[in-house]
């Protein structure tokens, strides 16, 4: 009898491990976060601070004194998972950085360091877009820069100014991947209709508290 009702069960499992394979249960995904500072905060985690002698180069590649090499290129591949959170943020039009604002002057904001870094990596890259013919992610990360700006630029004065450090670092990219595209693409025009939309909407100084 014994034998008899562990066999009866080991078939009730074999049937039931069965169905399991062939019916897998379906489980509904969480939706994805409808604030973009949760998605700019994980882009830091990722994001790999160069050291001084590649921040150097890099910082002259931007400013057009320096061809790319192997080390810049190497870099934004590395921080290419942080690169795609800065994007998903950036298309998110709620940011809310968590400020407790009630600290007034003692307010602490260790995000602006790390949110200008994630701004010069996306810089960079557009650039190195454009060299290499691909227009399209050029005029996308320069759109995503002049996001950015109006995410970071917040009601306090030293994020306004990050803001429009932000937004400066977007004009300056643009002119560089405009230098780079013939003038009859696609991207050309797309590039500037995506920025007539955001021209005008960076906010006023009057908003910025202290």
């Amino acid at each position: 009898m014994t034998t008899y009702k562990n066999n009866k069960l080991t078939k009730v499992i074999f049937i039931t491990l069965i169905l399991a394979v062939s019916n897998p249960p379906v489980f509904a995904l969480p939706p994805d976060p409808d604030n973009a500072a949760l998605l700019y905060y994980q882009a830091f985690l990722l994001c790999e601070t160069p050291e001084d002698s590649l921040a150097q180069m890099i910082t002259d590649y931007r400013k057009d004194k320096i061809e790319s090499n192997e080390q810049i290129v190497e870099h934004i591949e590395k921080n290419r998972i942080a690169i795609e959170f800065a994007v998903k943020a950036a298309d998110i039009d709620t940011c809310d950085w968590g400020y407790d604002y009630s600290q007034g002057f003692d307010l602490q904001m260790p995000n602006l360091s790390q949110f200008r870094r994630i701004a010069y990596l996306l810089s960079t890259e557009a650039r190195w877009s454009a060299e290499q013919g691909d227009y399209a992610r050029a005029t996308d990360r320069c759109v995503t820069l002049r996001r950015m700006a109006l995410h970071v630029a917040d009601r306090t004065l030293v994020s306004y100014l990050v803001g429009l450090a932000v937004n400066g670092l977007a004009n300056g990219a643009i002119q560089s991947v405009l230098g780079h595209m013939p003038g009859d693409v696609k991207e050309l025009n797309e590039l500037k209709g995506q920025l007539n939309r955001t021209q005008g909407q960076f906010p006023t100084l009057e908003r910025a508290g202290p």
